[in-house]
């Protein structure tokens, strides 16, 4: 009976695996378990890096977007507030500009009002005390002098200073009224009648 190499190798093969112990077969296929397992627990190493790496990226792209609507918010905010803030000065600038306008519009009026007052206060004053240019020794014209010897001078400057500057620019009746009565008041009303009878008889 003839053997063909083929079946040589084939029963070659046998007797060598024959010959190799359990043992060394069963280290080997543990040893490459262990290896199996050793890179999968890197792999799974690295992927959970990989994970964190990632859920920190993300955590820090929401901390920026976060950041960049705060700061979006507030430009917004500042921007309102301006807004607001010049419609406010428009608003009051077309307050005043009414104001003015109106206060332009009476001018001739409260003019015309002030000198009708001022000729009614007048009119009492003459009516009251119809020599009171004599009383209080009043100028006789434009860059005159008051009389200074009449009582009524004489009492001014006893008064307060003030009150001197006031009476001696005035152009009020009511003003010099007032004044007639509180000199006569301190003086005696005699002492005015008599100062407008002598200042009449010069």
């Amino acid at each position: 009976m003839t053997i063909r190499p083929a079946r040589y190798a084939s029963l070659f093969l046998l007797i060598f695996l024959a010959a190799i112990p359990g043992r060394a077969l069963a280290m080997n296929w543990g040893n490459g378990l262990s290896a199996m397992g050793s890179s999968l627990s890197d792999t799974g190493a690295a992927l959970g890096s990989a994970l964190m790496q990632q859920e920190l990226q993300r955590q820090l792209l929401e901390e920026q977007h976060q950041q960049e609507m705060q700061e979006l918010q507030a430009q917004h905010d500042l921007q309102v507030q301006q807004m607001q803030e010049q419609q406010r000065l428009f608003l009051e600038q077309q307050r005043q500009l009414q104001i003015d306008a109106m206060a332009r519009q009476h001018q001739p009026a409260a003019a015309a009002t002030s000198r009708a007052v001022n000729a009614a206060e007048l009119a009492h004053l003459v009516r009251v005390y119809p020599n009171w240019r004599t009383i209080v020794g009043a100028p006789n014209g434009p860059g005159q002098k008051p009389d200074l010897t009449v009582p009524f001078r004489k009492w001014l400057a006893t008064t307060d200073r003030a009150y001197q500057v006031k009476m001696n620019s005035t152009q009020s009746a009511r003003e010099i009224e007032s004044a007639i009565v509180l000199f006569q008041a301190q003086t005696g009303p005699a002492n005015a009648r008599n100062n407008g009878r002598s200042s009449g008889t010069r």
